[in-house]
């Protein structure tokens, strides 16, 4: 959605980020294979960093549940 439309309702992307790490760590109805593809985007390059802050804490979370090599990209 950020990679499209930049410039969206941050509040909503806010809370919609904030609840990936949960998601990873409960692994709920998702696969792993899954998680990962998040994680990527999470990392990918942005328009515009309005959600920066937000998706890289997102992101840095979400490793923790997530194989080393995941974990090693997110330093």
């Amino acid at each position: 959605m950020l990679q499209q439309s930049p410039w969206c309702q941050i509040d909503l992307v806010t809370r919609s980020l904030k609840s990936l790490p949960i998601i990873a760590k409960e692994r709920l109805s998702v696969t792993e294979q899954d998680l990962v593809k998040l994680f990527n985007i999470l990392g990918a390059q942005y328009p515009v960093d309005i959600a920066l802050g937000v998706r890289h804490a997102a992101r840095i979370e979400m490793a923790m549940h997530l194989p080393i090599e995941a974990q090693l990209s997110a330093v």
